[in-house]
């Protein structure tokens, strides 16, 4: 996984999984899969300090389970932190190893869990990052996916002052 950011999350830790890919149905017939939900999906992994630090990008499988993300969690969270997760089973056993694992149970309805704690922002920068794609550039390959995550991450961590984006990116032409 890819980022720019150098050191571990702490406090507060937002952690979430997508897959980024066309929809089978929006396939011609001879290239529809028989079997449905992650084939010809690319995995994406994030993980989010309240606050705005964003750590996110691009696992080389084909779909996430516990031996993938668990090292990328140990290698950029902080003991110390507390993590929030959805209720997706590859995040279990990491109680044991953080101060806190608050776990928030969509197949409930649930989406702010009995202690405040949600996934909420997590949620809301892959929803962003999938409407960037579906609008703008209607279709992404996995090699190219990281730099549009790094473009959606520009834009998140600079959403409080959009006026100054000009700035910074002519400030790195030069």
């Amino acid at each position: 996984m890819g980022n720019r950011y150098v050191g571990q999350l702490s406090g507060e830790v937002m952690i979430d999984e997508t897959y980024i890919g066309g929809q089978e149905r929006n396939k011609h017939k001879n290239k529809r899969k028989k079997i449905n939900g992650y084939v010809g999906k690319t995995p994406v992994f994030a993980m989010m300090e309240k606050g705005g630090k964003v750590i996110v990008g691009v696992v080389d499988e084909t779909k996430l389970d516990g031996k993938i993300i668990k090292p990328i969690i140990r290698h950029h969270i902080d003991s110390s932190a507390t993590i929030v997760t959805d209720g997706f089973g590859a995040y279990n056993g990491l109680k044991n190893e953080y101060a806190g694992h608050e776990i928030v149970n969509h197949e409930k309805d649930e989406y702010v869990n009995s202690n405040g704690f949600s996934t909420n922002a997590i949620e809301g920068y892959f929803s962003g990052l999938k409407r960037m794609i579906r609008g703008t550039h209607l279709h992404v390959s996995k090699k190219h996916l990281p730099k549009y995550i790094a473009e959606n991450n520009f834009r998140y961590e600079n959403r409080e002052t959009p006026d100054r984006m000009f700035d910074i990116i002519l400030s790195q032409v030069v």
